[in-house]
């Protein structure tokens, strides 16, 4: 069950500047701690925009072609982080049956335009218009609350349910499946050429905060790349990020959550969404105007990054297969401890 409106809890404002290692990897699919991948594949509900997420991949839909996950904007607008391969030969699938092609007459011939030349964050335009619910874009910080991410990604290896560090599965066990995490704090991160504001938090299944406890604990892995960071604020959902990259504690193709705390020897894999209240002038500067009302309130306290990031890993379509373990988060609007 999903968790309610969170109306009191805290916003986040910016931290540290975090530089992140040349070779992270970027995000591609949700993983869960202690369920297996057959776990939340299905809506939801409470009104949170499960349909409005998508997987890119290629003419087949075949699973093995799956090189992200993307969200809809409306009137045949698409965001997804910059590194997620896009060009002629991708279609979207938002059910795994119907598909769309990708309008590549857009933005002069190129196919999609990157929100700005150093943040990992792109709208790319279909040739027909998918009947999904089109999201609003946060216009502020998310609050350290429950989120609810959705992503279309790999699911989680071999390793047994409950095990700290979890490796990632293969390409067929990719599916869209929704998870619940809480942010952590904003921080600026630079890596392979990016320097833009990011979400972070924390893979937990400690009692720590914001590890926190529960079956829907989840995190990203590969193809979430573009995958959707989703707040209920005064009863309305806003995309608040998109998912882009990890750290690694454990190594590539892995993921680690954390039983101690934030600070501790085992701390948990970071995930970094792009921070969509903070480019939504540039999105809205390319995409036409939506008809949905985008407010969000805003005030905050200063979280700061703790701790040094470890191996950082893209979550899109490389060369390994991988996936995501999830946790469970209590539910609930709770503040976050450092």
């Amino acid at each position: 069950m999903l968790l309610g409106d969170c109306m009191k809890a805290t916003p986040l404002v910016i931290g540290l500047f975090v530089f992140l290692c040349a070779a992270s990897p970027q995000a591609n699919a949700l993983i869960f701690w202690n369920q297996d991948n057959s776990a939340n594949q299905t809506d939801p509900g409470d009104g949170v925009p499960w349909d409005s997420v998508g997987r890119v991949a290629g003419t087949d839909l075949s699973l093995s072609s799956s090189s992200g996950s993307a969200i809809y904007l409306g009137a045949g607008f698409m965001l997804t982080a910059n590194h997620v391969t896009l060009g002629a030969s991708q279609r979207v699938t938002f059910d795994g049956v119907t598909s769309f092609s990708v309008d590549m007459t857009f933005n002069s011939g190129t196919g999609s335009k990157q929100v700005a030349s150093d943040v990992d964050l792109k709208v790319f335009k279909l040739t027909s218009f998918p009947s999904v619910t089109v999201v609003n874009l946060g216009s502020s910080s998310p609050y350290i609350a429950d989120t609810t991410l959705i992503g279309y990604g790999v699911g989680r290896g071999a390793t047994p349910l409950e095990t700290d560090t979890v490796a990632w599965g293969a390409k067929d066990t990719v599916a869209k499946r929704w998870g619940i995490n809480v942010p952590l704090q904003l921080a600026n991160i630079s890596y392979s050429g990016y320097n833009y504001t990011a979400i972070v938090s924390v893979m937990g299944s400690g009692t720590s905060s914001p590890a926190g406890v529960g079956d829907n604990e989840a995190g990203l892995s590969v193809i979430d790349s573009g995958s959707g960071m989703f707040q209920k604020i005064s009863g309305t959902w806003y995309l608040m990020g998109v998912g882009a990259t990890v750290s690694q504690q454990a190594g590539a193709d892995t993921t680690t959550f954390d039983r101690d705390s934030v600070s501790g020897s085992n701390q948990g894999d970071k995930n970094y969404h792009v921070s969509v209240s903070t480019y939504r002038d540039d999105i809205l500067a390319i995409i036409p105007e939506p008809t949905t009302g985008w407010l969000i309130s805003t005030a905050g306290i200063a979280i700061f990054l703790i701790g040094g990031v470890k191996r950082r890993r893209f979550l899109r379509d490389e060369p390994r297969a991988s996936s995501l373990p999830k946790g469970q988060r209590r539910s609930g609007c709770h503040p976050a401890s450092r």
